[in-house]
C-alpha cells in the first residue's frame, strides 16, 4: 500500500537524499484540538484530571507520522506543499517499519483518522490506560485501541478532506533518532520504500530535481502535476 506525504520542496529534497522521514510531536501540528478528545467518564473531577494528565503524558512521549491516501488533493497541495511549489512523496507502508505491532503504538493498519461533528464524550467501554507510564508501552495493544483512537485519531469533520492515516511511535523506539529541541524524530526508510514522487504545478528547478530523484531513487515513478483543463481536478503525468 502506498500512502503520501505532502512536503515543502527543501524538506522533500532532504527526505530523498537522506532516505529518512520525520515523525513529529503533536505540539507541532496546526490543529489546536490534537489530543483533546477526552472522555468525561464516571467519577469526579480528580479522575478526569488523572486521565487528562495520562493522555498528555502519552502525547509528550510519542511522535506521529501523518500521511494521506490522495496525492492530488488541491487543498493539501496549497496547505502543506508550499502552494503547489512543493513535492508529494509516495511511500510503501506495507513494511514492518509501519505495520509492526511491536514497533508502533499505532501501526498504519489501525491509523485511519476518524472524523466526527461532535467529540466523543461517553465513558470508555474497554480497559483503562495502564497505570505504568508510556515508557513500558512501546508496541500496539488492542485492549487500549479505544483510548488510542480518542487520543491520536479523532478529529473534527472539518479536516475530513485530508483523508489522513497516522503511524504513532514511542520517542525512544529503537530505529528513531530524536532531534533535540525540535519535537521531531527521524527514521531511516528501507531501500526502495519511496515508490512515487509527484512534482507540484509551480515547482521550480525541474531539471535539478529530476536529477536528485533519479540519482537517489532510480526505481521511483516520477509524476508532473498539471491542471486538468476540463474540471477542478488535478492530474499527474508520468515522466519518462
Amino acid at each position: 500500500m502506498i500512502l503520501y506525504k505532502y512536503m515543502k520542496y527543501d524538506a522533500a529534497v532532504r527526505l530523498l537524499t537522506s532516505n529518512t522521514i520525520a515523525f513529529s510531536s503533536y505540539v507541532n501540528f496546526n490543529d489546536p484540538y490534537e489530543l483533546s478528545c477526552l472522555a468525561y467518564g464516571p467519577g469526579n473531577i480528580n479522575n478526569m484530571m488523572k486521565m487528562h494528565n495520562q493522555i498528555n503524558l502519552w502525547g509528550r512521549n510519542s511522535v506521529i507520522l501523518c500521511l494521506t491516501r490522495d496525492p492530488l488533493n488541491p487543498l493539501l497541495w496549497a496547505h502543506y506543499a508550499e502552494s503547489h511549489k512543493g513535492i508529494v512523496i509516495g511511500i510503501d507502508v506495507s513494511t514492518p517499519q509501519f505495520t509492526s505491532l511491536d514497533e508502533n503504538i499505532i501501526p498504519v493498519q489501525f491509523g485511519n483518522v476518524i472524523y466526527t461533528k461532535t467529540q466523543p464524550k461517553d465513558p470508555f467501554f474497554t480497559a483503562t490506560f495502564p497505570e505504568t507510564e508510556i515508557d513500558n508501552f512501546i508496541g500496539f495493544n488492542a485492549n487500549y485501541l479505544e483510548k488510542l483512537q480518542r487520543a491520536f485519531l479523532y478529529k473534527s469533520h472539518h479536516w475530513a478532506y485530508e483523508e489522513e492515516v497516522r503511524i504513532v511511535k514511542h520517542k525512544r523506539c529503537n530505529h528513531l533518532t530524536e532531534l533535540p529541541g525540535l519535537n521531531v524524530s527521524t527514521m531511516k526508510l528501507r531501500d526502495n520504500a519511496i515508490k512515487q514522487i509527484h512534482i507540484g504545478l509551480k515547482t521550480k528547478n525541474h531539471n535539478e530535481f529530476m536529477s536528485i530523484c533519479k540519482e537517489n531513487h532510480p526505481e521511483a515513478e516520477i509524476y508532473q502535476c498539471m491542471i486538468n483543463g476540463l474540471s477542478w481536478d488535478m492530474i499527474s503525468v508520468l515522466q519518462e
